[in-house]
């Protein structure tokens, strides 16, 4: 006898990593009791029919990602403006806010295989502060403090530049715009609004037109990237892949999940104190908040796991078959256990978004020793999981 259960709730938690996790402006959202209402979900009736599924909905959740991902870099656009028009504390600390929020859908879109395709303009690493900006001991140095080298601070001057001599777009250098540089490798970077204000900082108006280029750039290169999974438009990335055979498609995105694993491998084996805070803190060091990257990746995870998708107001915007279905036509016990791990996961990803706030982004809260360890191994655990449905469903 095949057991029902509420597949998606695990996923209602990333509806609050995108938005009532940040007690910004006094909300206390909680889209799981609305949302909830709405599902009626179908369980496949064979494996063959949960796989097409699963590959179906796939696709909606990237087209959903990135979507999620523009509207919010649409936001951080406009705060970024509201900074440069008007540089007060006030504004200075909600175009932070709004860069974090704005990283969010994007990490949850890492473990899906079209990721690398935009990466480089979008989420390339590491930046080198001295060809952005002035840095402690030289106050001369970057593209902002010589305008004769560099007259021109336009999204396609900067994307030209990008990746010759050093980073010129993405949301690292909106990070390190917004933070500044982070002195003696330590704690986050402390630049002030007065960076952005003509009549006290040098080089504030070029300061504020590398900002605004960069977030347009970043805007446009999202939505390039959403078209591209548009459903409906010929010959585009999404119609590619649903020409694909459903074994073709499965694979890519197996693939996908097991190329993200790849690139963490503290995942499995952390180090040192286990904390997560430690670990990934170079992911986005101006800021200090690159543990964020990883629990929204595992959230991302989730989503194609759980086949659901949670957008910016909560509600959900894809409800299909995930990973957990066609488990369950393979093995009662695969797929227990890959629910068992996405819960944990997300469970831990709830408790370590709770020290996301105004007080966090503006001065810094990490989160404790013992949340970190719980969710490095509940994530570990899940991506072996993954990792032996893939290997199950092999002929």
């Amino acid at each position: 006898m095949k057991v029902h259960y509420s597949r998606f709730w695990p996923v209602l938690l990333i509806a609050l990593s995108a938005t009532g996790l940040f007690t910004l402006f006094a909300e206390d959202l909680d889209p799981s009791a609305s949302a909830a209402k709405e599902i009626d979900p179908s369980v496949p009736e064979n494996l063959r029919k949960a796989q097409v599924k699963a590959v179906e909905t796939y696709g909606q959740i990237v087209e959903a990602s990135f979507m999620n991902s523009l509207l919010r870099a649409i936001e951080l656009r406009k705060h970024a403006k509201l900074l440069v028009t008007k540089p007060t504390m006030e504004n200075h600390i909600l175009a932070k806010i709004s860069w974090v929020q704005a990283r969010l859908p994007y990490l949850q879109s890492e473990a899906l295989f079209p990721y690398a395709d935009s990466a480089a303009s979008i989420n390339k690493w590491p930046i080198n502060p001295g060809y952005v900006d002035y840095i402690d001991g030289n106050p001369e140095s970057g593209i902002i403090s010589n305008p004769n080298q560099f007259p021109d601070l336009s999204p396609e001057v900067l994307e030209l530049l990008n990746g010759k001599d050093g980073i010129t777009t993405g949301f690292h250098v909106i990070e390190f715009l917004l933070w500044g540089e982070v002195a003696a490798g330590k704690g986050r970077g402390k630049r002030t609004h007065d960076d952005y204000d003509a009549g006290k900082g040098n080089n504030a108006v070029r300061r504020g037109t590398l900002l605004i280029s960069c977030c347009d750039h970043l805007v446009r290169h999202l939505a390039e990237q959403l078209a591209d999974w548009k459903s409906g438009v010929p010959e585009n990335a999404r119609a590619k892949y649903e020409k694909l055979s459903t074994e073709e498609a499965l694979e890519k995105i197996f693939s996908g999940i097991s190329s993200f694993a790849a690139r963490q491998p503290n995942i499995s084996k952390p180090t040192g104190t286990k904390n997560i805070a430690d670990q990934y803190v170079t992911n986005a060091r101006f800021s200090g908040l690159g543990y964020i990257d990883l629990i929204h990746n595992a959230a991302g995870i989730a989503n194609i796991a759980t086949g659901a998708y949670v957008g910016i107001d909560g509600k959900i915007k894809v409800r299909g078959v995930g990973l957990i279905e066609m488990a369950e036509q393979v093995s009662p016990v695969r797929s227990e256990r890959l629910r068992h791990y996405v819960n944990a996961s997300m469970r831990s990803v709830k408790v370590l978004n709770s020290s996301l706030n105004r007080t966090s982004v503006h001065d810094g809260k990490l989160p404790e020793e013992g949340h970190s360890r719980i969710f490095l191994r509940a994530l570990a655990s899940l991506l072996k999981e993954i990792n032996k449905l893939a290997i199950d469903l092999k002929p």
